[in-house]
């Protein structure tokens, strides 16, 4: 299997029940207050766009209140200020990759189980 290019929300899920994350949910940007406000789900990945075939995928650990992207960009308005950004300044792919859905799940596994500047020493600045 080729997990760099899970694009769609069955494949992430997938994707992130073998890398035993739980209590996720995985959607579009319009879903992701009512995703926030669910006291159980604790891990986000959502795509920026609300329809269609979606553009790009990012993600939020809400135990961590830290915001994902692999482009290395601001927060949406819909994320919370309070929320940080896990970094401002390495940026983990190009524009024509479409690695960022397979990114989101394997920052949250490492949010999860290691930690945020753990997850960042993996990647060399390469873009």
């Amino acid at each position: 299997m080729d997990y760099t290019k899970r694009t769609s929300i069955g494949d992430l899920y997938s994707l992130c029940d073998q890398l035993g994350l739980s209590n996720i949910f995985v959607g579009r940007m319009n879903e992701v207050p009512k995703a926030l406000a669910n006291k159980q789900i604790q891990f986000i990945i959502f795509n920026l766009d609300d329809y269609g075939p979606g553009s790009h995928w990012v993600a939020i650990s809400k135990p961590d209140k830290i915001y994902f992207d692999s482009y290395a960009q601001p927060a949406p308005t819909i994320v919370p200020s309070s929320y940080k950004l896990a970094s401002q300044k390495k940026e983990l792919q190009s524009v024509s990759s479409t690695d960022c859905g397979a990114l989101c799940a394997l920052w949250l596994y490492y949010i999860k189980n290691k930690s945020n500047e753990e997850y960042y020493q993996k990647f060399k600045d390469v873009y």
